[in-house]
């Protein structure tokens, strides 16, 4: 089975694409539940801020950084909608704000070496597959 990394601007029945159409590699998936660790006086800690999903590539060509750029022209694109695994190991829709780090982005030839995108997830549901 192929994976289902996918991405929308929509959210809508068949507008997502599949990278692997693009094609993209599966991205490395990172997801977390939240943003923040608070310590607390007792010794104990308190989870805090939005759950966030974050795809990496160690390298991406031009035309793949390109395609993702169509999704996100600025540095952050609201109502973004992706297909990812949550930190679970479930395939869930995420309702999300895309995040681009542009300054972050390091260029050998035609690649962009450690490219991350990222994902505040505001909605996910599991995916019914």
């Amino acid at each position: 089975m192929r994976y289902r990394y996918a991405i929308s601007s929509t959210g809508t029945e068949g507008s997502f694409v599949y990278l692997f159409t693009v094609p993209v590699v599966a991205p490395l998936n990172l997801y977390k539940q939240y943003t923040k660790i608070q310590p607390l006086g007792n010794g104990g800690e308190r989870h805090a801020g939005w759950p966030i999903d974050l795809w990496s590539w160690a390298s991406l060509e031009e035309s793949e950084r390109t395609f993702f750029r169509g999704y996100c022209p600025g540095v952050y694109q609201d109502d973004m909608w992706i297909y990812t695994l949550n930190d679970n190991n479930v395939w869930v829709v995420a309702r999300t704000i895309m995040f681009w780090h542009k300054e972050a982005e390091q260029w050998s030839a035609d690649n962009t070496l450690g490219f991350q995108l990222t994902f505040k997830v505001k909605l996910a549901t599991a995916l019914d597959i």
